[in-house]
Formats: structure tokens, sequence, C-alpha cells
């Protein structure tokens, strides 16, 4: 399917088709065979289980995927057909490989906003079982760096793909973390201490007063994971806390069956 997708910025049944199609979209289950269905977040990397695929647009209406998270489903389009399309980006390239996905397939897909009430696949690939991510040895490394970390302080992870994309962290992934509850990106509390004062449109100091007992939270990113021989693997993780951050290189592999990681600081930096 490669019709073109021509932009008009006129698109008065755009909030009718999503209106109707959220309605009725359940949530999605935790994992579909052996890929994860992670959480949903905008304008990051997710995995998610295809309920519906709309083609359409091929006669005169449009075409989306109805795409089933471990926490909400959403409505994605990818194709207009002859009909007026919102001002969003759309790929015929992507909207050629949505036309093939089938319901019940696992989808990794970046969605963005597409005007006020829609969403719309800025990238598209069928996921694959046999993804970068060892869960329990990636966990044991999260947990090595975690392990004294009060719990008055919130720990937020995000994880990277090899295409530098932030993807929000699977349900398997954070459920395997042991020492303490892990929170995706999108739950994360605010950080409120930085080197630089906020200032306004005329240059006035704005106050950001944190609440009372307020900790910033510490962000976890894994930025690279890489397989190494004899079933090892090595784990870069950035740590940052307020504006002071860390770099941790781990080392993590099966002992006995059970994930050992040992984890250094390589670096360190305030911003």
């Amino acid at each position: 399917m490669s019709r073109a997708l021509r932009p008009s910025g006129k698109s008065p049944f755009w909030s009718v088709i999503m209106t109707a199609l959220c309605a009725c979209s359940p949530g999605g289950r935790g994992s579909a065979g052996d890929v994860e269905i992670s959480s949903f977040v905008e304008d990051a990397l997710v995995s998610g289980k295809v309920l519906q695929n709309s083609t359409a647009c091929e006669v005169d209406a449009v075409c989306f995927l109805r795409i089933a998270f471990s926490d909400t489903s959403i409505v994605a389009l990818y194709g207009t057909g002859e009909r007026p399309a919102p001002e969003c980006p759309m790929s015929s390239d992507i909207s050629d490989v949505a036309f093939r996905i089938a319901p019940d397939e696992v989808v990794s897909v970046i969605v963005s906003r597409c005007g006020l009430d829609g969403y719309y696949l800025r990238r598209l690939e069928k996921a694959s079982a046999d993804e970068a991510f060892n869960h329990d040895l990636m966990a044991a490394a999260i947990d090595s760096i975690i392990a004294h970390v009060p719990d008055s302080v919130a720990v937020c992870l995000t994880v990277y793909d090899d295409d530098g994309w932030p993807r929000a962290p699977s349900a398997k992934l954070l459920g395997r973390i042991r020492s303490r509850a892990v929170v995706p990106p999108a739950a994360c509390p605010e950080t409120y201490s930085a080197m630089v004062q906020p200032v306004d449109s005329l240059g006035r100091p704005v106050a950001r007063e944190p609440p009372y007992g307020h900790v910033d939270p510490l962000r976890l990113s894994v930025v690279r994971y890489d397989v190494e021989a004899r079933g090892s693997v090595s784990i870069v993780v950035n740590e940052d806390q307020g504006t002071v951050g860390r770099r941790y290189i781990c080392s993590a592999e099966l002992v006995s069956g059970e994930p050992v990681a040992a984890c250094r600081i390589v670096s360190r930096w305030i911003s």
C-alpha cells in the first residue's frame, strides 16, 4: 500500500474517529509469547501487540493500527488515502510496512502526537523474540547500582536501543529488579536541582520551590548492552540525581543459574 499521504491541516474526521476507537480500546497484557510488551510512552521506542489493523484508506476512510501496551492501548494513524490528512509527517515507507501487519503481531513503534487528539506512527518494526536485552542480567546490574539507595529516593529507568532511542523498560525487566521498586520515565518525579537559575521571557528569575521533603529522583539510563564471550554481558549505565552524574560499567553473568553483576564507577560529572 503506497498511496500518497498528503498533509493539509484539515482534519474534521480526526476527533470523531479517535474518540470512537479509543472508547473501545482495552489495555494490553504484559507479554505476547517470548516478546515483552512495554508500557506506553510517547516519542519513545515501545513494544505493543496489534489488536486491529484498519486498511480502510484503500477505500474511503483512514488506515490505523490499534496497539495494546501493558498499561493502555492507543490508535495510531498511518494513512488517509484520498482524505485530507492531519499535518503529521507520515511516511509512505512506514505505511507500506503497517499495511501488512496482522492482528496479534508484536511491533516496536515510536508514536507521536498528531494534532491535539490523536497519534501517528513515526517508526514501526516487527519486534523480535531475540531482543538485545537479557532481562535477568540487566536487572542484576541495576540491583547492584541501587542496592544502597534509600527508600526516600525514587528510582527511574530508561533503556536505550542500538539506534540511540530511549525505550520504556518492559514490565518483565522492572519485575526482575529485586532490591526495590523502579519506575519508567513517564512516572518519574520532577528534578528541581539545577546549576542554572531558570528565567521567564523577560529574563526575570523564576522560583522553582520543591514540595516539602522532596528528594530529587535517581535517573538510570542503560546506554549500552554488549554480549561478550562465555555468556557474560557488559552493561553501561548512566546515573543522574540533581546536578550530579556517574557512569558505571557493569559485568554480569549467570552463576549456577543465578544472575550476578558487579559494577564500577568509571566517570563522574556535574551538570
